[in-house]
């Protein structure tokens, strides 16, 4: 009988880096034999999986009492401790994966001592995670290859939006976000720097996804009042809705992860792996190809951009985006052997 495993974490759509990671994970995992349940944590309910915010208490249990192995995925600190304690309550093999880690130093001491002290297997999609956390694991960045023909088309709008720049002239970058969020009371997905740098790039249009814009309805209406402002309408775009961010990739000469603060991003690596011009931030590791700006210095991203617009070569050969799907599976044979 084929191994379960319990995935809890935020399943799509909306789509983010997260998300998308859980939902390829379980593709490869069920053809690969493995039965998979699924915990779905996003604030956006589906018919296909259970939601934790339903409150069912007595279906997660079942569904928990079901599995071999439990692989929490949660970025919100009380969700991933609900998972552990029932995981370890019903003596369950448990592994964690540590996406991100934007906590305090109370916050990140108390998870250091759980962590140490519970039988839990530990991945850290990033060296730079493993050691602000400073406990053992495996480091294995969260890129699972994408099938490319399983990937939703984009939408109408949105590609006719895109033809009608590129048949203006203008080459196209993209960038994405889960939601339009602060961190440090600056745009974590760095928004503003991508407006004032295609202000200043006068050959160079943009789309911005917000895949969940619901909960910053206000805060996206200023932003479109700037680019009208900065009278770059015309050439930025900021579509909200999930669309498939591989595709959008597919279609672009750049793609900017403009972030004050990250894990490994997916967005990143898939960039990579099209052969897509990567420019990012330098608030955290970043793969070998990709071409890294001062973080928070829109000027810096805009002198990048215009360099690679202008033909220049700015990045060193790519690293090969490694599939961690292997090494999950490795660790829940070992947990089970």
């Amino acid at each position: 009988m084929a191994n379960t495993v319990f995935l809890c974490g935020p399943f799509p759509k909306p789509i983010g880096g997260v998300s998308v990671h859980l939902g390829r994970l379980e593709s490869h995992l069920t053809k690969s034999g493995y039965q998979v349940l699924c915990c779905d944590e996003s604030p956006s309910s589906k018919n296909k999986n259970f939601n934790i915010r339903t409150f069912h208490l007595l279906r997660y249990l079942g569904l928990l009492y079901s599995s071999d192995i439990v692989h929490i995925h949660s970025a919100i600190h009380i969700l991933r401790f609900f998972h552990l304690f029932f995981a370890l309550l019903f003596r369950k093999k448990a592994v964690v994966t540590i996406h991100s880690w934007r906590a305090g130093p109370s916050t990140s001491f108390v998870w250091r001592q759980l962590l140490k002290l519970l039988p839990v297997e530990i991945i850290f999609v990033s060296e730079e995670i493993k050691k602000r956390l400073n406990l053992s694991g495996c480091v294995s960045p969260a890129y699972i290859r994408p099938e490319l023909e399983l990937e939703d088309e984009l939408p109408k709008d949105l590609v006719d939006w895109i033809e009608l720049v590129r048949d203006r002239g203008y080459s196209l970058s993209v960038s994405n976000a889960y939601r339009l969020v602060s961190n440090r009371n600056e745009d974590l997905y760095g928004l503003d720097l991508c407006i004032e740098a295609t202000k200043n790039v006068s050959d160079l249009a943009f789309v911005f996804v917000i895949s969940d814009p619901e909960y910053a309805v206000e805060e996206i209406e200023k932003y479109r009042d700037r680019i009208c402002t900065e009278g770059i309408e015309d050439r930025f775009l900021i579509y909200e809705g999930a669309v498939s961010f591989i595709r959008l990739l597919d279609l672009a000469d750049i793609s900017v992860r403009a972030t004050n603060t990250d894990g490994d991003a997916l967005s990143v690596r898939e960039s990579l792996f099209l052969g897509c011009e990567t420019v990012a931030s330098d608030v955290s590791f970043r793969p070998k190809g990709v071409i890294k700006f001062y973080n928070r210095d829109s000027k810096d991203l805009e002198k990048k951009l215009s360099l690679i617009l202008g033909g220049y070569s700015l990045s060193q050969q790519c690293d090969v985006q490694v599939d961690c799907a292997a090494t999950i599976t490795k660790i829940y044979e070992d947990l089970v052997s």
